[in-house]
């Protein structure tokens, strides 16, 4: 029997609780007292010792009928809530427990050998574990249940007691709390008080049928049948609405089936009917509440609270640096997985850990940290058998081995994480890692490919019900048919996941899809909507917390600004932008930023700095090892950022430096010397720039890229001069620069009128040229465009 001492935990828990409701009478808000008495947790961590861990690892129905299985689950989790009271023993949460058991093919068994018990200790880091039999007699036996239940030491591998109790399926909690004052007597660990006693209660449904739906609606929603879980924890809330964990578990369906609001509203109620239980479990439905309403601040806030009063609990530590991934904050889940790295006992080894570091490093763009993490991940959770820990690193694994160009390594960690899931049944796992895997494709121009890997998860995402999968699927198809040119088909696309990311509440998917549909009007040149779609997009990413989300938004509203001529307001939102970036940690998103910013500086003149925003950029992507420019898809990355927007090629030069970064070249602007039209040109290779520009013609003839095909017809327009062919060249001129002034798309406007000032200057009328490259100068300098002046100039005195 194992005779644990009381704690002095349990002591300074207590003095912490006092210090809150004191503060709290004092005047000082919830969260600023939860500060407080955090500070002085962390203060006096080091001199806690764990508690005793326990594991329910659930109950062998020997009764064999369908409608008796739920008391499995039911036992279980009220018998978790029972030795959880008092706070003297650390138990396993019913979920966690759930993966393993699916992790190492465990049926409800009598007990466990020695050598599965070490693995169970591996996996869940518990002392003990619970488990056993029970025998319901049905109605002919007068509802009569026999629970018989071994506790297991799983470090020695032996039987430290065998308890058997007779109680009523109607009365459960009276056959649970006689067991579990049993089990606390065999495990040291004194009766609970009346007020602890009054917390279980509250824990447990107040009639049997909802205890059933409840016990019945937890197991679909662990074996991943979140459409079956949804409906029978509708009828569990409906047979008691004031339950506040079959709120919180209804919240959970709603969310894997991608309903946010739906979601929130759940989470809301169980919030709302949680003030009569535990501490810990408020705790852990408040958070939950604040991750469903995307309020990320206060949802960390809550798991660092419940991680400093115990700080012997895993779990709440991987639930904090989970909040802050997913709340865009890498930099801050990275410190704490090295917190987590410094716990006592085995539980700093536990591969999540690892996974964690992974899933932010993956944020933070650092593919080499990302792959690293994984590699730790993979060694841990194959050794301890941890699958679904280890399909969830192969699947990142996947999409940081296609950022870095090895895509046949990216297709085997997908097509094993994908293998996995399959067998787990996890189709949702499935369905995401088949949108990984088309990132190979994606990133190797086999676009049919692509969206034929994301069509098959958009048919499973419709099959299990997952509404967010399928808006995710559906933005993702609209973008292949963005990239193939087809950008009519590609906007009803898009704006059909828009109407579902609406209807099912989803605010940060919505950002994406209206920062997608965004990309696809810029490129059309229809300026107001594609800024209009931007700042919607901001607005939702704000209102969500996204840091990321909002850098991103402002750069792509300052290349709105940049191309209507706002210079100036461009370099305003790319400086807000890089800062958020750069606060965040984000280096990937940092130098996709400075290469717009680059432009702006060269188009306002400053050489020099568009060179170092240039060479910055291009430094940080060596150093990440990426060769793709992190070509992301929707919600491929941990909250579904959307794609960095391809160079739109505003102008022939600007273009090129996107290119060559991408190419990861030394020196853009030498090489974009050597590579565009003009330089052609001037290298008198005309059959060269011919063939190019024909054949690029030809490309966007079937594209509604606007911005590709002016960019072109301007280089046509200097390849016809070359070829004296004035006359042709200046009606291209001027065709181009009546589109560019009705499209008010101000830098193509300059460069068309400064093409067209140069041929006029060689044809019959060049007084009529240097009066227009005049004009030119005067404008473009009043609008700070100090590059295309002096061009201006330097074409004039010619």
């Amino acid at each position: 029997m194992y005779r644990g001492s009381k704690f002095l935990r349990r002591h300074h828990e207590s003095v912490a609780a006092a210090l809150i409701a004191l503060m709290l009478m004092a005047g000082v808000s919830t969260w600023e007292a939860r500060r407080i008495s955090r500070q002085a947790s962390s203060r006096n961590a080091a001199t806690f010792r764990a508690r005793p861990s326990v594991a329910i690892l659930g109950f062998k129905d020997l009764s064999t009928r369908p409608e008796t299985a739920w008391l499995s689950t039911a036992l279980s989790e009220m018998l978790t809530t029972e030795l959880a009271a008092g706070e003297q023993l650390r138990t396993v949460p019913g979920e966690t427990v759930a993966r393993t058991k699916i992790d190492l093919h465990l049926p409800d068994t009598d007990s466990l050998a020695s050598d599965t018990l070490a693995r169970v200790r591996q996996n869940l880091g518990s002392d003990f574990v619970v488990l056993g039999s029970y025998l319901d007699l049905g109605k002919d036996g007068g509802g009569q249940l026999r629970l018989d239940l071994r506790l297991q030491d799983t470090e020695r591998g032996d039987t430290v007691a065998s308890i058997s109790e007779v109680g009523n399926e109607t009365d459960l909690l009276q056959l649970v709390s006689r067991t579990g004052s049993r089990l606390r007597g065999q495990l040291g660990v004194g009766a609970a008080s009346a007020v602890e006693s009054a917390a279980v209660q509250a824990s447990v449904p107040s009639n049997p049928e909802a205890t059933r739906l409840y016990s019945q609606g937890l197991a679909k929603l662990r074996a991943f049948d979140a459409l079956a879980a949804r409906d029978i924890l509708t009828k569990a809330v409906a047979a008691d609405p004031s339950y506040p964990l079959a709120h919180s578990a209804l919240a959970k369906a709603w969310i894997a089936l991608g309903y946010e609001t739906k979601a929130r509203d759940e989470a809301k109620q169980a919030l709302n009917s949680a003030a009569e239980l535990s501490r810990e479990d408020h705790l852990l439905v408040e958070a939950r509440y604040y991750e469903a309403d995307k309020q990320w601040g206060k949802a960390m806030e809550a798991y660092a609270t419940l991680f400093s009063f115990f700080p012997d609990n895993l779990e709440y530590g991987l639930y904090l640096a989970s909040a802050q991934t997913a709340g865009g904050r890498g930099k801050d889940a990275l410190a704490s997985v090295q917190k987590l790295r410094s716990l006592p006992g085995e539980g700093k080894d536990d591969p999540r850990i690892d996974s964690a570091e992974q899933e932010a490093a993956y944020l933070l763009s650092d593919n080499q940290a990302t792959l690293a993490a994984a590699e730790k991940t993979i060694t841990k959770a194959s050794a301890s058998g941890a699958n679904l820990v280890l399909a969830r690193a192969r699947s990142f694994q996947c999409r940081s081995l296609a950022d870095v160009g090895r895509p046949e390594a990216s297709k085997l960690a997908c097509d094993e994480a994908a293998r996995i899931y399959q067998q787990a049944g996890d189709l949702s796992g499935v369905a995401r890692t088949l949108h990984s895997i088309a990132e190979v494709p994606l990133n190797q121009g086999d676009l049919d490919h692509a969206k034929k890997l994301y069509e098959q998860a958009l048919s499973i995402s419709r099959q299990i019900g997952d509404r967010r999968g399928v808006g995710r699927e559906m933005g993702n198809i609209g973008l292949i048919y963005a990239q193939q040119g087809y950008l009519a088909r590609a906007e009803q696309i898009y704006r059909e996941s828009i109407a579902i990311t609406r209807e099912i509440g989803d605010k940060a998917g919505l950002a994406v899809d209206l920062g997608n549909l965004g990309d696809l009007l810029h490129s059309q040149a229809r300026f107001a909507d594609a800024l209009a779609s931007y700042t919607s997009a901001l607005e939702l990413a704000r209102e969500v917390g996204h840091q990321l989300s909002v850098s991103i938004d402002l750069q792509e509203i300052g290349d709105v600004l940049a191309d209507q001529g706002d210079l100036d307001a461009a370099m305003k939102n790319y400086d807000k932008a890089l800062a958020i970036q750069r606060d965040i940690g984000s280096r990937s998103y940092y130098a996709g930023t400075l290469l717009p910013m680059g432009n702006v500086l060269r188009q306002k003149g400053d050489a020099a700095g568009a060179k170092k925003a240039y060479e910055e950029a291009l430094s940080i992507r060596q150093q990440l090892g990426e060769r793709n420019f992190r070509r992301y898809s929707i919600g491929s990355g941990p909250v579904g950022l959307r794609p960095r927007p391809r160079c739109r090629r505003r102008t022939a030069d600007s273009c090129c430096h996107a290119r060559i970064a991408r190419r990861e070249r030394d020196r853009p602007r030498d090489s974009c010397r050597r590579s565009s039209p003009q330089s052609l040109l001037q290298q008198a290779k005309l059959p060269d720039v011919q063939k190019t520009i024909a054949d690029a013609l030809k490309l966007a003839a079937k594209s509604q890229d606007v911005t590709v095909r002016l960019a072109l017809t301007i280089s046509n327009a200097y390849l016809r001069t070359a070829l004296h062919d004035i006359a042709g060249a200046q009606r291209i001129a001027l065709d181009a620069l009546a589109e560019t002034t009705r499209l008010g798309y101000v830098p193509m406007e300059f460069e068309a009128s400064l093409a067209l000032g140069a041929i006029e200057m060689q044809g019959n009328n060049p007084a009529a040229g240097r009066d227009r490259l005049a004009r030119l100068e005067k404008a473009a300098r009043s609008k700070g465009f100090e590059l295309i002046a002096r061009k201006s100039a330097l074409q004039r005195n010619q």
